[in-house]
């Protein structure tokens, strides 16, 4: 409604100023000729040219200023006429530049309100998706078994067998064993701690059956890097794993030190007073920060399978030598990772690598097949060292 009032009072003003601009004219002779009847202005006759400028062309034709005079009162009252609606045109025109822009800035609104519920309808959908998708590994999940294996650690240069890698492996309802290939949904889902209590509690009852059987090996498990900070965790760590604190290393993910440095560096310095000992996981991976390395707590790193892989280049084999002498320098331990070839085997012994584990030497396998396969493999090893001593 008062839209459409202010519409009626400005279609009425313009009318009123067009009436105006036709009257003023008819009032301007008039007046001058009233004043001409009354005779107090004269003119000479003299002739001029009709673009002569307003007051001079009075000044010429009369010979004094009494026309001037006129022309002035003439002009003034023309202004004064016209000055009222001059400003509320104004007032208009900025109310039209007012309302331009509140459309201008309604229609940017709009934009972003389309784009907003667009987004969240995306969000949504994909939400949903992943919700399907965690239900279904889910159940897949627990209509099989969840079961750890273990990869062969070995010693370089002698490839004495020292320890293990804790690997999540999962058998279906068909009885294959299959890799750990849910663990990003459980992630994602926000339930790798699940993940992490089952392989915490495995290892545990795997240690302890090989104590009793008098074998004693190191094992390196993998935590979530989002759980390092969790108090529950840790504690966790401490009440399952506390016991075999010197045979257990954690291997976590650079990433953790990227969110929180000096809270992860806390939790390890705990841990590691306890006997526990830390690797960093997949070195060389993403981008992987050598100034980080001055600054985290970890016992060890670990070279993942990608540098290695790219040492067949001669510019390959220098990156490689050259991390490997940093890391060593920065008193680091250093494990090489998926060691599959003679060659690459004796590369990585060359630069120095105190430990390696790859399909070269070992898969990952049961807890009974792994302690077989060390004790009967370092078995091997020391026969020959006895072999070739001559006794």
């Amino acid at each position: 409604m008062a839209g459409r009032f202010q519409l009626v009072d400005r279609s009425f003003l313009l009318a009123v100023r067009e009436s105006f601009i036709a009257l003023l004219p008819c009032i301007n002779v008039i007046l001058g000729w009233s004043v001409i009847q009354t005779g107090l202005l004269h003119f000479e006759g003299k002739i001029f040219p009709w673009v002569t400028p307003i007051f001079l062309n009075g000044w010429i034709a009369s010979g004094g200023i009494e026309v001037v005079l006129v022309q002035m009162l003439l002009l003034v009252i023309g202004v004064l006429v016209y000055r009222p609606f001059i400003r509320q045109y104004n007032v208009f025109a900025d109310a039209g530049d007012f309302d331009k822009e509140l459309i201008k800035r309604a229609e940017l609104q709009y934009d972003f309100e389309r784009l907003s519920e667009r987004q969240y309808s995306r969000n949504q959908s994909e939400a949903l998706a992943a919700n399907r998708n965690l239900e279904k590994t889910v159940k897949e999940v627990l209509s099989g078994e969840l079961q750890v294996y273990y990869q062969p650690k070995l010693t370089l240069p002698d490839c004495s067998v020292v320890g293990f890698e804790a690997l999540l492996r999962l058998q279906d309802a068909q009885g294959q064993i299959k890799g750990p290939w849910f663990i990003d949904a459980f992630q994602k889902a926000g339930y790798s701690h699940v993940i992490d209590r089952f392989v915490t509690a495995a290892v545990a009852d795997d240690l302890q059956q090989w104590k009793q059987l008098g074998f004693t090996p190191r094992v390196s498990i993998n935590l979530d890097p989002n759980n390092l900070n969790d108090v529950q965790v840790m504690e966790r760590l401490r009440t399952t794993l506390g016991e075999f604190a010197s045979q257990v290393e954690v291997e976590i993910l650079e990433t953790a030190f990227m969110r929180d440095l000096d809270g992860i560096n806390k939790s390890i310095r705990d841990l590691q007073s306890l006997g526990f000992r830390f690797l960093l996981d997949d070195f060389g991976t993403g981008f992987s920060s050598l100034s980080l390395l001055s600054q985290i707590r970890v016992d060890g790193i670990k070279l993942d399978r990608t540098i290695l892989a790219k040492a067949e280049t001669e510019k390959g084999q220098v990156l490689y030598q050259q991390v490997c002498n940093l890391c060593l320098n920065l008193g680091f331990t250093l494990v090489a990772e998926g060691g599959e070839t003679d060659k690459e085997a004796q590369f990585v012994a060359d630069a120095g690598v105190n430990y390696v584990q790859g399909w070269l030497y070992a898969k990952a396998m049961p807890a009974k097949m792994a302690m077989d396969f060390a004790l009967e493999h370092n078995k091997g090893k020391m026969s020959g060292r006895m072999l070739n001593s001559g006794a």
